[in-house]
Formats: structure tokens, sequence, C-alpha cells
């Protein structure tokens, strides 16, 4: 008869990584300071990562290995293109929105985004790197770090076509070769 090898079990069943510990403790903490009856389920895991990110500044370990946040690539990269869509067509028709006007709110947007993304990209590295927080916990910096930048892409990419004919100056030229000349037959020398 064979013997089946012994493992030696964590006791109170703790998992050997004490990161891992420290996370399903602090799962355990929050689910029984907060009610979660009432949650969708992405609501507590949400909740959740909130908390554990902000024990993880605190105690200077890296959050986003602890926990991950969802973002909204799908409907932000939709609604931006959906926007950008209505006022470029409402812009080429002349009626409601002129180009320059167009123009004008596209560009004070991808300022606002990028400020945005500026911004929790300053207090994301004040959080990381030096213990600050100048936000209150249940606002997850990385998060709207993120989400700034999805939309500062997306606009981005629309100010890059506006000035393509702009940025092509700057590509090098293709060389026109001179047209083919006939051969001019040579006369046997007499």
């Amino acid at each position: 008869m064979e013997h089946a090898e012994v493992v030696e079990q964590p006791e109170d069943n703790q998992p050997e990584n004490p990161v891992e510990y420290e996370r399903a403790e602090l799962f355990r903490e929050v689910e029984q300071e907060v009610g979660y009856e009432n949650r969708s389920r992405e609501r507590k895991i949400q909740a959740k990562c909130h908390v554990v990110n902000w024990v993880a500044r605190n105690k200077r370990m890296h959050a986003p290995f602890l926990c991950m946040a969802t973002y909204n690539f799908i409907p932000l990269a939709a609604a931006t293109i959906a926007l950008y869509a209505i006022s470029w067509f409402l812009s080429r028709q002349g009626k409601y929105l002129s180009v320059p006007t167009h123009r004008k709110i596209w560009n004070g947007l991808l300022l606002v985004s990028f400020v945005g993304l500026i911004v929790f990209s300053f207090l994301n590295v004040l959080s990381y790197d030096q213990g600050i927080n100048v936000l209150p916990a249940f606002i997850n910096v990385t998060f709207w770090h993120v989400e700034f930048g999805i939309v500062c892409v997306f606009i981005s990419a629309f100010h890059v076509l506006w000035h393509i004919s702009y940025f092509q100056q700057y590509l090098p030229k293709k060389k026109e070769q001179p047209a083919a000349q006939p051969l001019a037959q040579e006369t046997p020398p007499a």
C-alpha cells in the first residue's frame, strides 16, 4: 500500500504568500463592515478593490497586482467616436455647426482629457511612490487616469487626422525618376 504524501497546511488556512493572506483578510473585513446584500457582483468587486488599493498605497505595496479595476474602454471609445461623428456631420452641413467651431470644441475636449490625464498621473505618482494620498480612499486614482487616457487617445487620433497633411511634409519624398528616353539607334561604323 502506497503512502500518501503529507503536505503541511498553513495554520488557520492562511495562504503561504503573505500578500495573498493580507488581501484575503482585507476582503473579509470589508464584507463584514459594509453591507453587500443589495450590490451587484461587479459593484462588490469594485468596492473591495478600492479598499485594497487604498491599504496597499498606505503600506507601500504595489496595488495593481493586488486588485485590478475594470475599465470602460468600449463605452468610452464608442461614445467618443459617436459624438465626433455627429459633430463632424453637423459641421459638414454648415447649418448648425461651423467647421472652426467643431474644431474648437474638440480641441477643448482634447485639452480637458489631457489635463485630467496629467493630474491623475501626478496623483498616482504621489500616492504610490511618496505615500501621499491627496484624495479620499474611495477615489481610485489609477482608474480615473486610465479613463481620461482612453478619451485622450481617441481625441488625439482625430486631431492627428486633421493635421495629416502637415505631418506628411516631414516624411521623405519619393524622388521622381526621369522618363525613360528611347535608345538611339547605333549606326554601324563605315
